[in-house]
């Protein structure tokens, strides 16, 4: 999805719960700000990963701070006013998210807020590789639009 202003690149989950997964990120550099300062940067992707929970395959979208650090971590290293903060930039994506609730949810999307996740899609255990594809551009597409809308927003302010 290069062709669409996507960077992708691939690591594995930070998750204990998870076993270190191997998972593909999809994210916009307008969706990024890198480290500066105090300040630990954020970054708003998609991860596809298959979660061992629900022994399924799963694109989350994310955001979470660049480069990424637990709750405990974020705290320790950066304080409770960079916890908040962090929180503040969620709180505000979740609420831009929550008011296209219809559309992304009848794409696919479920909505759960954690400290990084804030909607997900199990695809199905079994799926054809050419559903699967268009399925997983249509999940991107319908959301991208909603992130980039919040980012515009938010370069500008």
């Amino acid at each position: 999805m290069r062709d669409e202003g996507f960077v992708t690149s691939h690591g594995h989950t930070a998750n204990p719960g998870c076993g270190y997964i191997p998972l593909c990120k999809w994210s916009k550099p307008s969706w990024e700000q890198r480290r500066s300062g105090g300040n630990p940067g954020m970054s708003v992707h998609f991860e596809l990963q298959w979660n061992t929970a629900t022994d399924g395959l799963v694109i989350y979208l994310h955001c979470e701070t660049n480069p990424y650090l637990s709750k405990s971590d974020l705290q320790a290293k950066h304080g409770d006013a960079a916890l908040k903060e962090h929180a503040a930039i969620q709180d505000e994506l979740f609420a831009v998210l929550e008011r296209r609730g219809e559309a992304l949810e009848a794409a696919g999307w479920t909505f759960r807020r954690g400290y990084n996740m804030l909607a997900s899609h199990k695809f199905p255990k079994f799926i054809r590789v050419e559903g699967f594809h268009v399925k997983f551009r249509e999940l991107i597409r319908v959301m991208a639009a909603v992130v980039d809308g919040w980012a515009q927003r938010r370069a500008v302010t």
